[in-house]
This record gives C-alpha cells, structure tokens and sequence, in this order.
C-alpha cells in the first residue's frame, strides 16, 4: 500500500516540477521576446536607412497613424506618456520632418498632429516589419490549427491592458 502510495505522490512531484519547469521557460521566452522585439524592429529601421529615429519616437508616429484625429493630448494617453513627454517628442519629429502639428481650427489650445509622407513611409515600413513577423507565425499550419495561439495572445493581451488600466485608474 505504501508503494502505491509513494508512486502516486512521486507522479504528482513529477506533474508539479513539469509545470514549474513550464512556467519558467514560458517567462524566459515572454522576456526574451519583449526586449528583442523592440531591438530587432529598431535594427529593422536602420537596414532600411532610418538611422534617425529612435524606437519611442517610431511609437509615437504609430500612434499618430493610428488615431483618427491625433492630438497631443490623444497621443499621450494611447501612449500612457506625459503631454510634456509627447510634447517634447514631436517637436523633435517636426525638425526631423516627420510630422507637422496644426492648430484647432475652433479652440487654439489644441494641437492636431499629422504625419508627412516621410512620416507616413515610417509607418509603412513598420506594417511590413509587422506583416513579416506575424507571417512567420501564422504560416504554420500546427500552430493556427487550433486557436491556441490566439487565445494564448488574448489572454497575455488582457493581463496587460489589466495592469495598463489599474495604473490608470490609480494615476
């Protein structure tokens, strides 16, 4: 009895060390992923001859094409950044001549920013570093079989926006 016994909690070690040795790859791989993203993103840029911009300031006219009518204050909160932090960016981005900003036509306080055609091509060559590296996961047949993959990032996505918007909240 003793053995069946010892065998039965030798199996459940065995699961428990599994799931133990799982859950730190798994953190391994997460971290690994973050900091080479951004790294290899911004190596991305300067093989293409953008040796200008720093990866913030790549985020931020992202997110300027990506609002439908940016202003500082949309920028920074969809950047969870200060309004002086956008500020003080895209006034580097004016020089640079990737953005231009705009006064309100009905309230001067605000300012709408908008992207240059040289601002615009950022944003081009970032999809198509985005469209590379989502091709490389989506054309395996085994991993999109299931929705596995796909839940797995909504679930990874809702921790953060979880987190994102506890921050806010206590802001």
């Amino acid at each position: 009895m003793n053995a069946i016994i010892s065998l039965g909690r030798s199996a459940m070690d065995l699961k428990n060390n599994r799931k133990i040795v799982q859950k730190e790859i798994i953190s391994e791989l997460l971290s690994n992923l973050l900091s080479d993203a951004i790294s290899v993103e911004h190596q991305y840029f300067k093989g293409a001859g953008v040796k200008d911009l720093s990866m913030s300031e790549i985020n931020i006219i992202n997110a300027i094409a990506k609002d439908e009518n940016p202003t500082m204050s949309s920028i920074a909160e969809r950047l969870c950044l200060t309004n002086g932090t956008i500020t003080t960016s895209v006034k580097k981005l004016e020089k640079k001549l990737y953005v231009i900003r705009k006064e309100d036509h009905y309230d001067r306080r605000y300012k709408h920013v908008y992207l240059t055609t040289k601002g615009k091509d950022i944003f081009a060559l970032h999809n198509a570093f985005q469209e590379e590296m989502v091709s490389q996961v989506c054309d395996s047949p085994e991993l999109m079989k299931e929705d596995h993959l796909i839940d797995l990032l909504s679930k990874l996505s809702g921790f953060v926006n979880d987190i994102k918007y506890k921050y806010e909240v206590e802001k």
